[in-house]
């Protein structure tokens, strides 16, 4: 085999192990990527779910303090109702004292009044011939009959009055008594509604672990989600940095290719609020063709939605190298900013732009508006980077997504 052929066939062999471990690095960062969307959605749903299970702890504890707050209340009546008993015990012990009193008192007066009664029924008639014999005149009899007969009289208004006294004292502890039944019926009810509040504190109080058990579930798997996520982001990001590193070896980029890759999120995002990694219609790399037909096309940038006119800003600072309006092989009006060390970017399908090729913008300035100009389905803006050391080549586009710090 002569030297010639030998040189053509290891310039074949290595075109050949290009052609094989590119196209091998793409559909590795694809699939790669599809995992780390896959892991996005799930913390994403798993976040969803995080936030109704924290909502139902919410509302869970907000009805066990609710019926917490109902048993206080309850048991502060409970209480009060305990010491209106009390003192009505004490009332009636009270009154129970005076009556004993006056019972004595009473017992003492209607012994006396016995006695007197006895001894005027058994000599009521000679009393009577004793008045009229001693009675020296007519009138000095009827005054002697007439006080006996007073004392008749003065006999029965006491025992009537003390048999009012002994009814009175009788109406008052009946009252009393019947204060006091009525209390202990409201303490029998509301002793009755704090079962029936602790019940269902019980309930609750169950429903309220479970919710904070399924909460701290929810949260642990969350967390190892985004662990997960953590390391697939590395993933991608290392294998996006070793598909630009031979993208620019194919590009015959001379000189320190490190020098050439900007780390991951240095980028100001491109839109305004809201408009941030949620809105993302579209990413880098194979996709079904948005026109549709059934086949798959491959995707130079990300496309971010947002409606006509929004701001589009610059990423980093740098210099305008290309500004044109029309169909631009279906950028539509689009723009260009080259911002040193190899690295561009382009804004595509813009509304309208405001700036000229050799203006310098700064990161943050706004360098036109959202549109749905050229290849377009809707509006959006597609960012595209491309890094080459040989001027501005769109065959040397890169993923911008590490840039812009989304993986």
């Amino acid at each position: 085999m002569s030297k010639l052929k030998k040189i053509v066939n290891i310039v074949l062999v290595l075109a050949l192990a290009i052609i094989i471990v590119v196209p091998t690095f793409a559909d590795d960062i694809y699939e790669a990527k599809q995992k780390q969307r896959e892991l996005e959605q799930q913390l994403a749903d798993s976040e969803s779910r995080l936030a109704d299970l924290r909502d139902k702890v919410a509302k869970a504890q907000q009805a066990v303090d609710e019926i917490d707050a109902q048993i206080s209340a309850v048991e502060a009546v409970i209480n009060d109702y305990e010491t209106q008993k009390g003192e009505l015990e004490k009332k009636i012990e009270e009154l129970q004292k005076q009556i004993d009193e006056k019972q004595v008192a009473i017992e003492y007066e209607y012994g006396l009044m016995s006695k007197r009664i006895q001894f005027l029924y058994e000599n009521l008639g000679n009393s009577y011939v004793e008045a009229f014999l001693t009675s020296d005149t007519f009138a000095d009899a009827l005054n002697k009959i007439s006080y006996l007969i007073d004392l008749s009289d003065y006999d029965r208004e006491q025992m009537e009055k003390l048999q009012k006294l002994q009814d009175a004292i009788k109406e008052d502890q009946d009252e009393v008594e019947a204060e006091k039944e009525e209390v202990e019926v409201l303490i029998e009810a509301q002793n009755e509604q704090k079962v029936v509040l602790d019940d269902m504190l019980a309930i609750k109080a169950e429903a309220l672990g479970v919710a904070q058990q399924e909460e701290a579930n929810e949260e642990e798997q969350n967390a190892a989600i985004e662990a997960m996520l953590a390391d697939q982001r590395e993933t991608v990001n290392a294998l996006v940095e070793e598909y630009n590193r031979q993208i620019m070896e194919q590009g015959g980029i001379t000189g320190d290719a490190g020098s050439m890759i900007w780390t991951s999120g240095q980028f100001l995002w491109p839109l305004p609020s809201p408009f941030y990694s949620n809105y993302i219609t579209s990413w880098f790399g194979w996709r079904s063709d948005p026109f549709g037909g059934g086949y798959s096309s491959y995707h130079s940038g990300i496309d971010i939605g947002a409606p006509c006119n929004t701001p589009i800003m610059s990423v980093l600072d740098g210099t305008v190298v290309i500004s044109a309006d029309g169909w631009n092989g279906g950028c539509g009006n689009y723009t260009v900013v080259y911002h040193g060390g190899g690295l561009y970017t382009e804004y595509m399908h813009q509304n309208y732009r405001i700036v000229s090729v050799g203006q310098h913008v700064s990161q943050g300035e706004v360098i036109g508006y959202v549109g749905t100009t050229g290849s377009s389905t809707g509006y959006h803006l597609h960012i595209g980077t491309v890094v080459s050391d040989h001027g501005f080549d769109y065959t040397c586009r890169v993923d911008p997504g590490p840039y812009l710090g989304l993986y």
